[in-house]
């Protein structure tokens, strides 16, 4: 197994970046779900489900304070304290997930 310095090292060049999308409407329960199993049909994991990767890089959605937050990161990255202490950071929205309506992950792959 590697070490995490070997891991970043490896992954230097993926970069890591986010941005929100304001939403049109203020989607009802069911809109989430059927927002959130669209994108499990397309091959993302419900972040409720299965905990996101943190040795790879992943890309991720979350629904959020009314935005669509995505973004691409190395979890291994970023401190584990910015779960708890920064607002709407990656960790924030898919390891605390508190008010998140729905959070999806996938690994990412640099095609």
């Amino acid at each position: 197994m590697r070490s995490d310095s070997e891991l970043l090292k490896k992954y230097r060049h993926v970069p890591d970046w986010q941005r929100s999308v304001p939403m049109r409407w203020a989607p009802s329960r069911y809109e989430v779900i059927q927002w959130r199993q669209a994108r499990e049909r397309q091959g993302w994991l419900n972040a409720y489900k299965f905990p996101p990767a943190q040795r790879v890089p992943i890309e991720y959605q979350a629904l959020f304070a009314g935005q669509i937050w995505k973004g691409r990161v190395l979890l291994l990255r970023h401190s584990y304290e910015q779960t708890w202490q920064v607002h709407a950071s990656p960790m924030w929205l898919l390891m605390r997930r508190h008010e998140v309506s729905a959070a999806v992950w996938r690994n990412y792959s640099n095609q």
